[in-house]
């Protein structure tokens, strides 16, 4: 019993220092599973998970994409891949956010409110979006150090409707496609980016 309250008290004091996502996060581990490797892979693998689990992050994708302005994280411009909106980036920005936080689950919805948006630029992403509306969204957790970037991408019919006939889900997607994208309405998918290819 003491070992449990032990575990209890030293986990709480490791969570109070941890930012929104980190905390979220916690407990997905993969350290696990490198034992049901050959013995002579689990050294190449644990090194290859260690510089994956640096990099490919939203802290990564932080470092990757942004510059402090004015004391303040902006999304870098990056012609014609990333561009600025300034103009009408708060109307889009409480748009998107919105239409995003609505379908949240309860406790989904209560990290989300956690942060607030810093930035939004226009997107330009891989060659199946070419002609839709994409935009990348950076908000800031409590702590100043804690971002996280939403893509916001615009719906559009799959190109299997034609023969197989119109989705009957509102967001041309299913059920999985909704799950993956975090929430979506009629009009466009919202997902968390967290992976930055590269």
């Amino acid at each position: 019993m003491v070992t449990a309250v032990e575990a209890y008290r030293d986990c709480t004091a490791r969570y109070a220092k941890m930012s929104e996502l980190s905390f979220w996060y916690d407990g997905t581990h993969v350290d696990s599973l490198i034992s049901y490797f050959t013995p002579a892979d689990q050294g190449r693998i644990s090194v290859h998970i260690e510089k994956e689990s640096r990099s490919r992050t939203h802290l990564g994708a932080f470092a990757k994409l942004t510059s402090m302005v004015d004391s303040r994280p902006r999304i870098d411009e990056d012609r014609p891949s990333r561009v600025a909106i300034d103009d009408e980036q708060d109307a889009l920005t409480d748009q998107f956010l919105t239409g995003y936080r609505m379908p949240l689950q309860e406790d989904r919805r209560f990290l989300f409110d956690r942060f607030t948006p810093v930035d939004v630029v226009r997107q330009v992403v891989g060659v199946a979006s070419v002609g839709m509306r994409v935009y990348l969204v950076l908000l800031e957790g409590r702590s100043g150090s804690d971002p996280l970037f939403l893509q916001v991408k615009q719906a559009a019919p799959s190109v299997y409707e034609p023969c197989l006939g119109p989705s009957r889900h509102d967001n041309h997607g299913g059920t999985g496609d909704r799950h993956q994208a975090g929430a979506a309405n009629r009009d466009r998918h919202v997902r968390r980016l967290g992976l930055v290819p590269g």
